[in-house]
C-alpha cells in the first residue's frame, strides 16, 4: 500500500537546522523544536531582544538559554489568554526586535501559525490554499520536493509569505493578518 492510503489524518512533520547564536547547542532544551506547555514550533532568525521580553513577562517559565524560547512561551500564553485572536498573536511577534520567521503548532486549538517579519518564508500550498510544505528558503523546499518526485517542482507553485504576515491555519479555516 501507498503510505497516502495509509495516513488517515493531518500530519506534521517539522524539520530545522541551527545555527547556535544563544545557549549551548550541547543542551537538548537549547534546540529546536522549542516545546511550551502547548505549542512546538521552530523559529529561523534571532530575537535580540530576547533578555527583554523574559525580564517584560516575568510569569513565563524558561527552560532554556536559546532566544527561540521566549517566542514560543509568548504565543502559548497568548494562546491561552486571548482566545487565539490572530491580531494579539501579530502584536506578539511584532513584539520581537531581530530577523524572525516562525511555525508553530498549538496542540490544544490544533492550529498551526506560520509568521515572519522579515519574509524568510515559502509555501507551497495545496487545495483551499492549505500550508503542504514550509520553509526559510525557496530553493530548500524544490529540492526536497525534487528527490521527493521527479518533475514535481515543475507542477506546484511556491509563493513568499510578505513580511510582517501572519497566518493561523485551522481545520476550519485560514486567517490572514
Amino acid at each position: 500500500s501507498h503510505l497516502s492510503e495509509d495516513i488517515t489524518y493531518p500530519i506534521l512533520v517539522i524539520g530545522h537546522a541551527r545555527m547556535a547564536t544563544n545557549g549551548d547547542a550541547e543542551r537538548y532544551a537549547n534546540n529546536q523544536p522549542i516545546l511550551t506547555n502547548s505549542v512546538i514550533g521552530v523559529h529561523n532568525g534571532i530575537a535580540v531582544n530576547h533578555e527583554d521580553l523574559w525580564r517584560r513577562n516575568p510569569e513565563l517559565t524558561r527552560d532554556a538559554q536559546v532566544d527561540s524560547e521566549v517566542i514560543f512561551s509568548l504565543l502559548d500564553c497568548s494562546l491561552m489568554t486571548q482566545n487565539a485572536g490572530l491580531k494579539h498573536l501579530s502584536n506578539v511577534l511584532m513584539d520581537i526586535d531581530g530577523q524572525c520567521s516562525v511555525l508553530a503548532f498549538h496542540k490544544e486549538y490544533q492550529a498551526l501559525l506560520y509568521a515572519t517579519n522579515n519574509g524568510s518564508l515559502y509555501m507551497m500550498s495545496g487545495a483551499n490554499d492549505i500550508p503542504l510544505v514550509l520553509g526559510s528558503e525557496k530553493r530548500i523546499i524544490k529540492r526536497a520536493l525534487t528527490r521527493f518526485k521527479k518533475g514535481l517542482c515543475d507542477r506546484v507553485a511556491i509563493k513568499k509569505i510578505q513580511p510582517n504576515t501572519c497566518l493561523l491555519y485551522t481545520s476550519d479555516a485560514a486567517d490572514e493578518e
